[in-house]
């Protein structure tokens, strides 16, 4: 080629838009956006022009002669001279620049671009099956992100990415924060065993503690551990146990509380995970779960009461929801005797502890609509329906629900109340107390409840000597139970019948307070000083010696700093 031809002439590359010159151009954010119509241009809204872009092209027109003079009657048109006639500037820019203007067209037409963009918001919680209580949340990570549209343009994030994220990037930063936190500070453990659907056996490590940085109280997994399914014995429980801490290098003295289920292996008597925990750490106080205690406690006292009503319950459940067309049936029963709510009847779950008390209660504000719907099955000739009817037609059936209703709501509001994620070891052991004060009022001489001798001898106290109880039919069995078996000795139901109910309704009473008293912390010493811990007595207790002392005491039982307390004056 001859050096004198003019070389053919090279395409311009074309810019688009792009958000990461504001990193090195913060001042650019004020005047230069992005073109809308034209990604390869931007906007000067100082001078109401679409320009080409790129850096040198800004930077280059931020310094011509026109751009300058706009902007110095922009500074005008908003300095602290308001009388000053200058050159109009279009609607457009002003409405960009200024964001506290009157709603325009324009805004109306973004109020409905946000309606379409929360309707797909919602769309994708639906399609997903995302909890409904998680979509705040969500929001808030999108409006974060938001604020750098270039940043959630560049993400990709899909499955195995995502994964990896989690497990090499999440995971292993939150357990070395856990792991750092509970090396310097005292901590409660909560150990639980778990199988899951390929028969491997886990414990999860929970740990509770006050966050040295923020004095927050979390509650947070510290790890899952993998067992040795051939041996599941307490010794190597603790075993593996031992070796997950020093792996992490969190020493065994950190540990002042053990919370655990009531399993044998965890809390026996004999060699359980507990006895082993104790022996390395002899200041731990173990807590098994109160929840867990007040089922079982529950559960106990009910097996007083004939198993054939609890079967009726759950049998008479289980007939009417197992079949679409007795429940239409008994929907329209429901609808002739106005039971409301018309709901299906909660079924009884033998591990949801607090269903039994709840699935009676449906039952009872359904017993007119469920006996009409017997009695037509029985009409039809269903053997199954007989059956059901002839235990609903038992007088004692009737007694023993409305019993068990009024008797079973005590161990459903403490089971409750300690459900919650609120710290509440502090009321334990008065709210302990409290409930077996409920039970035996209802059938204890008032003579072996009063205050000067009950509280030190209650573990003396032979609740089941008919001399330190109530007559038979003095016992409270609740007010609509009462009312009830007055209606039916009225109308000529035989005297044993009635006898036998409430001497089943006494012997569930006796049973769970023995069991509340053998499972609950009743007068444990160190839960009543935490009590100086609630709120009401450490804000307003006048006695401040008596409350200084318990703090004391809590500090010495658990080995930890705080032993010498300034004294108020």
């Amino acid at each position: 080629m001859d050096s004198s031809e003019p070389s053919a002439k090279k395409s311009k590359k074309s810019k688009s838009f792009q958000h990461q010159w504001y990193d090195d151009n913060p001042e650019w954010r004020t005047w230069v956006k992005e073109c809308l119509s034209d990604s390869e241009k931007f906007l000067c809204v100082i001078c109401n022009e679409n320009l080409a872009c790129g850096r040198f092209e800004i930077d280059r027109h931020s310094k011509t002669k026109k751009h300058l003079e706009n902007l110095r009657v922009y500074s005008f048109k908003n300095s602290s001279f308001p009388n000053v006639v200058l050159p109009e500037i279009s609607s457009s820019v002003c409405s960009q620049l200024d964001s506290s203007s009157s709603l325009s067209s324009s805004e109306l037409q973004f109020n409905e671009r946000v309606k379409a963009a929360e309707i797909q918001f919602a769309t994708l919680i639906a399609q997903n099956n995302i909890p409904l209580s998680t979509a705040p949340q969500i929001l808030k990570l999108f409006q974060s992100i938001g604020k750098e549209p270039a940043v959630l343009q560049k993400m990709t994030v899909g499955k195995t990415k995502a994964t990896g994220i989690i497990t090499n990037v999440v995971s292993v930063r939150e357990s070395e924060r856990i792991v750092e936190n509970v090396q310097k500070t005292k901590f409660s453990i909560q150990v639980d065993e778990t199988t899951d659907i390929t028969n491997d056996k886990w414990m999860t490590l929970m740990v509770r503690y006050v966050d040295p940085n923020t004095l927050t109280v979390n509650n947070e997994l510290l790890k899952l551990l993998h067992l040795d399914g051939t041996d599941g014995s307490a010794k190597r429980l603790f075993e593996q146990f031992c070796d997950a801490l020093a792996r992490l290098g969190i020493p065994l003295e950190q540990i002042i509380g053990l919370a655990c289920d009531n399993a044998s292996v965890m809390v026996g008597k004999n060699n359980s995970f507990k006895i082993l925990m104790t022996q390395q750490i002899p200041n731990l106080r173990t807590l098994p779960c109160i929840c867990h205690s007040l089922a079982l406690a529950s559960k106990e006292a009910c097996s007083k009461i004939p198993v054939e009503v609890h079967d009726f319950v759950a049998n008479i459940i289980s007939y009417i929801n197992n079949s679409p067309k007795r429940s239409a049936i008994f929907a329209e029963f429901q609808e002739c005797y106005e039971e409301k709510p018309i709901t299906k009847i909660v079924r009884f779950a033998g591990t949801r502890w607090l269903s039994r008390q709840i699935a009676i209660t449906g039952f009872l504000n359904n017993w007119r609509a469920i006996e009409a719907c017997l009695i037509y099955q029985s009409l039809e000739k269903r053997e199954k329906g007989d059956d059901l009817l002839a235990i609903l037609q038992k007088p004692s059936t009737k007694a023993y629900l409305l019993f068990l209703q009024c008797v079973l709501k005590s161990f459903n509001e403490i089971n409750a109340h300690f459900q919650g994620s609120n710290t509440l070891v502090h009321e334990l052991q008065p709210r302990s107390m409290k409930l077996l004060l409920q039970f035996l009022q209802r059938f204890m001489d008032p003579l072996m409840l009063k205050p000067e001798t009950f509280y030190d001898n209650v573990h003396n106290i032979n609740f089941e000597k008919v001399s330190n109880q109530l007559k038979l039919f003095e016992v409270d069995v609740g007010p609509d139970c009462r009312e009830y078996l007055l209606l039916q000795q009225k109308s000529g139901v035989p005297e044993s019948i009635i006898e036998q109910v409430r001497n089943d309704c006494l012997n569930f009473l006796v049973t769970a307070s023995i069991e509340i008293r053998r499972r609950l912390p009743i007068d444990d010493p160190f839960l009543s000083d935490l009590t100086v811990f609630a709120k009401e007595t450490a804000l307003f207790d006048p006695d401040r010696n008596s409350s200084f002392s318990k703090v004391e005491n809590t500090c010495h039982a658990l080995k930890v700093p705080g032993g010498r307390l300034i004294q108020e004056k």
